[in-house]
């Protein structure tokens, strides 16, 4: 697993360029795609997309899903363990909104990294409460 954020590191695209080199084909990578660092919004700073062309162009298998949806988590994963692809790993863009769901606290840098206390936790409490219900 990583966050979109590491995806700056130089160490994280040795890695990407090693895996299929050596034919690491049942390697997953989920990368937590949130288009926020510390630092605030990933496309204002150093922009990561394309990113899925990045990662096939390093020789990967990409899938891209919605990051809160478990079925289609589950359905890039299962895609992804399916067939190694001689040998090529998989990655899996999973496209989630930092703080979902708790009305102060949604995709803002902030909250990348705050701490929460009594009163503030129970708000966020309220406010996943107060969300409308997922559908199954």
């Amino acid at each position: 697993m990583l966050s979109d954020g590491e995806c700056y590191e130089g160490s994280i695209w040795e890695a990407a360029l090693a895996a299929p080199a050596f034919k690491l084909g049942r390697l997953v990578v989920l990368i937590d795609r949130n288009r926020l660092t510390m630092d605030g919004f990933t496309e204002e700073l150093v922009p990561l997309e394309p990113l899925e062309a990045k990662w096939a162009a390093f020789g990967w298998r990409v899938w891209r899903c919605d990051g809160h949806d478990l079925d289609a988590i589950c359905d890039a994963l299962d895609g992804a363990q399916a067939d190694d692809a001689a040998g090529r790993p998989a990655v899996i863009i999973a496209d989630t909104v930092k703080g979902k769901g708790v009305d102060f606290m949604e995709d803002s840098p902030k909250w990348h990294y705050g701490g929460l206390d009594s009163a503030m936790f129970e708000r966020a409490l309220s406010s996943l409460r107060s969300a409308p219900a997922r559908r199954s």
